[in-house]
């Protein structure tokens, strides 16, 4: 009994002093962060996604911090290895350079620029970097070896979703007391998904190497090709809706022209988008709520190579809805530049609402058409 007592005890104190060991690291890793005005970094991320595949992004990044930036506290320049792609956010919009097409496009809507790190550059950008993210961690676990503290948070399962197992990793640099790396663990139906961030090189506050936002984005002779979150996707709205004959997961062939005279929304999504499985179980609600008063709803995949996980991902979810398997020309038809996108579209086959969010605007023009 006493032995029992004592182990309990010891216990309790060594997780009391980690407790106050994490909250230290992370006092002094602020405290770190408040003196950054730039960085420059190259980084390796080495993906394990929930299909099986494997993938290895590389990169550079130049940061300036803006504190008074409600979407990610910096601007920063940004670009993939092997992509001619220049990513940039300026504070107040976001630009994708296409040096191949000698194209750019712009994203402004708030409500999209978080996706921006979906996407070439945006893809090595490590945001803890510059603004420590601790939001929703259930637990602490601090390990180290000589040159780095491994600060593990657990969070908590997503059990709607049967997303399990989620863990956070931040890679802290024991002289720089910054976040050189994270690695984003989690289970989906069983899979793995683990996202490994390592930086490679970095310079911190060298005004040599801060990037200029004040110069020109783009080349004088680059045409601006609108991208999402903009205007691109939103010119569809009010014209008849682009007409496609696809396939169903059930096999059955399903053609636009039998939305004559009917309400249909479709929800665009792929099985790796963190916003399309969260919006998923509400575009359900809404179709168990209006299908008896005439609303058709069709969720929408482009990837074939992942189908058998979003055939499981459906059936997971009781998802009762028809889902359709997009091509080529149904993606540049509606001009699918990223998910989740939601069409609506009315008796006469007009687009009336586009949407990248589940906002109320998309129920109350529901109700309006029906």
């Amino acid at each position: 009994m006493r032995k029992t007592l004592f182990t309990v005890i010891l216990f309790l104190i060594g997780a009391i002093l980690n407790a106050q060991t994490v909250n230290e690291l992370i006092k002094q890793v602020r405290i770190s962060q408040q003196k950054l005005q730039c960085v420059s970094y190259s980084l390796v991320r080495k993906d394990t996604l929930v299909t099986g595949t494997t993938r290895i992004i590389k990169g550079q990044v130049k940061l300036t911090v803006l504190p008074a930036d409600n979407i990610f506290g910096f601007k920063f320049w940004a670009i993939k290895e092997g992509v001619k792609h220049e990513s940039i956010y300026d504070g107040s919009a976001a630009f994708d350079i296409d040096h191949d097409k000698k194209k750019f496009n712009t994203v402004t809507d708030p409500e999209w620029l978080p996706h921006f790190l979906d996407n070439y550059g945006g893809q090595v950008v490590l945001t803890n970097l510059v603004k420590i993210d601790t939001s929703g961690a259930l637990d602490f676990k601090l390990t180290q070896d000589a040159t780095y503290y491994y600060l593990r948070m657990t969070l908590p399962d997503i059990k709607q979703y049967e997303v399990s197992k989620r863990s956070k990793t931040l890679i802290i640099d024991k002289k720089l007391l910054l976040p050189v790396g994270m690695i984003h663990r989690q289970e989906t139906l069983g899979k793995v998904q683990d996202l490994n961030y390592r930086i490679d090189k970095i310079e911190i506050n060298n005004p040599s190497l801060c990037y200029d936002f004040s110069a020109l984005r783009y080349p004088d002779d680059y045409t601006r090709e609108e991208g999402p979150g903009n205007n691109r996707t939103v010119t569809l709205k009010d014209k008849t809706a682009p007409s496609f004959s696809l396939t169903s997961f059930d096999g059955d062939i399903v053609s636009s022209d039998q939305f004559k005279g009917k309400l249909v929304l479709l929800d665009f999504w792929e099985v790796w988008c963190g916003p399309c499985m969260e919006s998923m179980p509400k575009v359900q609600q809404s179709y168990e709520k209006y299908k008896s008063k005439g609303l058709e709803v069709y969720g929408v995949v482009h990837e074939k190579e992942y189908l058998d996980v979003a055939r499981q991902l459906v059936q997971k979810r009781k998802i009762s809805f028809p889902m359709l398997l997009g091509d080529e020309q149904s993606r540049k038809n509606y001009n699918i530049d990223g998910v989740p996108l939601y069409v609506l579209i009315n008796k006469e086959g007009k687009i009336v609402l586009i949407s990248q969010s589940l906002s109320p605007l998309l129920e109350e023009e529901i109700q309006k058409n029906l």
